[in-house]
Parts: structure tokens; C-alpha cells; sequence
């Protein structure tokens, strides 16, 4: 049974599916708490935790007194920094490799048992281009960028803040066969995320909707959260280029591995 009123969500998703903006943009709302990445190996986004556009002083006391509460009784974690951060409704962003990485187990099973908790489920219909921006990340490219600066993961995958730069286009070569085995793992976790929490109240989103206003689902996403539908914004600049194109070394070779696949519509 859906609860009266909306105290609790979770946005879950493959990385590089929109997952920041999506955050941005609930938060921009006057009446939702949204928090980052809770189980990143930084707290990405802890409200109350951070300055301007999402940046972390890792040395502040009460934030290594939060990181050390999620290391040691992750529920625990949710329980007393998460949940009680603002008037509902409070939510957070969880990537399937967190959620699913057994260090994080009880939070996992607490969420799963406890039925209250909406689930924002979003994915990328195009898994082309979540796989370019994945890659470009993996590589040190900047993953999200702000009107001031940009943020890039450091070798050992901690986030740090760098000065807003001209940055050369990026270009890649991509594997088909690996290409194809990424489009099937995201679309296993996917099912196997809609699997795991089919008894909760969810909502489906989609990068592509979200960004075309025509498809109300930014509106049908708060009235699903029961706050009233404002404009929202998410105070965060595109990466790279939209066109596949202008990124693809070998686009011409994806082509033809990708013929007659319902794939193939990505690689025009």
C-alpha cells in the first residue's frame, strides 16, 4: 500500500545516466531534500555537509564523523545523517555498484525491507551515449561541469573540484564486442534492480524525458514525491558533444557491427 504522504526516496541508477542533474534539479525545489551519492567513497552531496555546488571539506569533523558512522552500520548511517537532514520528503542518489557492493549490505537490506521508501528508478535510453560518458570519465575527463568550475575523478576515484578551462574535444575508439557486453550488462542490472524492489512504490524515469519538457515527467516525478510542480533546475552545463559523431574515431566499424541489432540506432 502506498504511504499517505511521501517521507523518504531513492534515486538508483547506472552511473553517467543523469543521475547529478536528476539530483539538482529535485533539490532546486523549495520543498525536497535531496542528497548525492551516500555511498561513493566520498559522501558526495551530503546535505548539510557542503558548500557551493556540491563541494566537500573532507577535514570538517562532523563530515568524518558522518563517513565514519557509514562505515561502520551503514543502516545505521541512513538511519540518523540521511533520513533526518530536512522536512520530508528526503532523498538520496545510490548507483547500482554501491547498492550492490556488499560492504554496504545492511543498508541494502533495509531499504528492500522497508516498503515506505519511493523508488526513483532511472535509466538512459540511449546506452551509446551513457558508455561515451562513462569511458570519457574513466579517462579523466571532467564528468560534471558548473558555470564556475568542473569536478574529475582523481586516480583513486575521489572527486576534486578544478577550475572551469577550455578542454579538448573528446574522441574516442571503442570496442564493439565490449560496446555490446556493456549495452547487456546495464540492461541485466537494470531488471535485476526492478526485480529487487518491485514491491515498493517506483517511478520510472528516463534521461531523455526528463530533458524534453514535452513528456511532463519532471511534473509527474513530484507529484509522485506529493510536492506541488514547480520549475526546476539543475545549475549544471552539458560535458561533451551530442553527436555521436563528433566523439567516434571508428564510428563507421560500430556501424556495421551493429547492423540489424536493435542497437544499431544509437550509431547514427
Amino acid at each position: 500500500m502506498r504511504p499517505q504522504k511521501t517521507e523518504r526516496f531513492l534515486i538508483l541508477s547506472e552511473a553517467r545516466t543523469g543521475s547529478t542533474m536528476l539530483r539538482r534539479m529535485l533539490n532546486s525545489h523549495p520543498g525536497i531534500c535531496c542528497h548525492g551519492e551516500i555511498f561513493a567513497i566520498e559522501i558526495w552531496g551530503l546535505q548539510g555537509y557542503v558548500g557551493a555546488d556540491d563541494q566537500v571539506d573532507l577535514n570538517d569533523p562532523r563530515y568524518q564523523e558522518a563517513k565514519r558512522l557509514r562505515e561502520n552500520d551503514p543502516a545505521r548511517f541512513l538511519r540518523e545523517a540521511v533520513w533526518p537532514a530536512g522536512p520530508p520528503p528526503v532523498g538520496a542518489k545510490i548507483l547500482y555498484n554501491d547498492l550492490e557492493d556488499p560492504k554496504w549490505r545492511a543498508a541494502y537490506d533495509a531499504v528492500r525491507a522497508d516498503r515506505d521508501i519511493r523508488i526513483v528508478h532511472l535509466s538512459r535510453e540511449n546506452r551509446l551515449k551513457r558508455l561515451i560518458s562513462q569511458t570519457a570519465m574513466n579517462q579523466g575527463h571532467r564528468y560534471i561541469a558548473y558555470e564556475t568550475h568542473s569536478i574529475r575523478l582523481r586516480p583513486n576515484g575521489r572527486p576534486e573540484a578544478v577550475p572551469k578551462q577550455n578542454e579538448s574535444p573528446v574522441r574516442l575508439t571503442l570496442n564493439p564486442k565490449e560496446c555490446l557486453e556493456d549495452f547487456r550488462r546495464v540492461e541485466e542490472a537494470e531488471n535485476r534492480i526492478r526485480r529487487a524492489f518491485q514491491g515498493h512504490p517506483v517511478f520510472e524515469a528516463t534521461y531523455e524525458k526528463i530533458v524534453d519538457p514535452s513528456t511532463r515527467q519532471l511534473e509527474k516525478l513530484q507529484e509522485f514525491l506529493d510536492v506541488r510542480p514547480c520549475e526546476l533546475r539543475s545549475g549544471t552545463l552539458k560535458v561533451h558533444s551530442d553527436n555521436v559523431r563528433d566523439i567516434l574515431e571508428n564510428l563507421e566499424e560500430l556501424q556495421a557491427f551493429f547492423q540489424g541489432t536493435p542497437y544499431e540506432r544509437f550509431f547514427v
